[in-house]
């Protein structure tokens, strides 16, 4: 039996009609039905297939032999098409759509990588998320191509200002996340205030529109933690201005009245007329009729 397990020995390089490769997409299964088979070309000066002398090999295992080394070739070809297919989808995903950056995906990526690299190290980072407090304000005003105009003009002037090692991504809408590895917690408070006056000093300019910019930033150190998005939550909830206002965090919560305070503004108790007309002109006739409702369904004092 011939021994055609090693292919590494085949020299029959003339039997290929190789194809041009295609970097953005694998061919189908219809493609290449549409496509006709090459032909297997043998040049005279051929002398050996697999170490077999020709003249010692019969016409039909000659036959088949050259159609073996075409059909290996066809089929590393299209492992080649699909090696680099997969590697083209890869680094599409790792990328934003319109911003010079990598996309959340890609971002999260490279912090996983740089988490486990800092574990076994002992290295600190520091993570930086940039909120664009006023893009919205931006879209409802100017529409939504000055508005992502506004996050490829702030991408650009994050990515000037940035180390060759940092890792700038979209952490999509308003919000960019940028790694800083190899750092410490007062380079990354300062490097911070640093992004945040470059892009609030650096105006939007479109058209004849000149815009500017109010950031809020967060920030996180890290060695390790459980998962890249813990990360990034902790920056998010730390957002504060230029001025150290809060941003998320410091958001004023609602309490809303419990049974007794319901009770006290529907019969009026526990507050004199003075205090009652000022609640009133805050309490809509739907509030006062929910309330009512509430009201009924508690359950009575035994006195009462």
């Amino acid at each position: 039996m011939v021994d055609v397990t090693n292919l590494q020995k085949i020299t029959l390089n003339s039997a290929v009609d190789k194809r041009p490769k295609d970097p953005y997409r694998k061919k189908s299964g219809h493609d290449l039905d549409e496509e006709t088979e090459p032909e297997v070309q043998v040049t005279n000066d051929l002398t050996t297939i697999m170490d077999f002398p020709v003249e010692e090999l019969t016409p039909k295992v000659y036959a088949a032999l050259t159609n073996l080394v075409a059909e290996y070739n066809r089929q590393r070809d299209e492992l080649e098409h699909t090696h680099d297919h997969a590697l083209y989808l890869e680094e599409r995903a790792d990328k934003h759509e319109y911003l010079p950056v990598l996309s959340r995906r890609g971002l999260l990526r490279h912090l996983s990588r740089i988490m486990a690299h800092s574990e076994r190290a002992g290295l600190t980072n520091g993570f930086v998320c940039l909120h664009v407090r006023n893009l919205g304000e931006i879209r409802r005003v100017h529409g939504r191509q000055v508005a992502e105009y506004t996050l490829v003009h702030a991408a650009q002037v994050l990515q000037n200002d940035l180390r060759d090692s940092d890792v700038l991504g979209s952490l999509g809408g308003e919000d960019f996340g940028v790694i800083l590895t190899v750092t410490d917690a007062a380079s990354v408070k300062e490097k911070a205030v640093e992004l945040a006056s470059a892009l609030e000093s650096r105006r939007v300019r479109w058209s004849v529109l000149s815009l500017d910019l109010e950031i809020w930033t967060g920030i996180h150190i890290f060695r390790s933690a459980p998962t890249p998005e813990e990360i990034i939550d902790a920056a998010d909830r730390g957002l504060v201005n230029r001025e150290g206002r809060e941003g998320r965090e410091g958001q004023t919560s609602i309490e809303f009245p419990g049974p007794t305070e319901i009770n006290n503004v529907v019969s009026g108790e526990g507050a004199d007329n003075e205090e009652i007309e000022m609640e009133a002109e805050d309490i809509t006739s739907a509030d006062v009729l929910l309330m009512s409702e509430i009201a009924a369904l508690m359950p009575k004092d035994e006195g009462e």
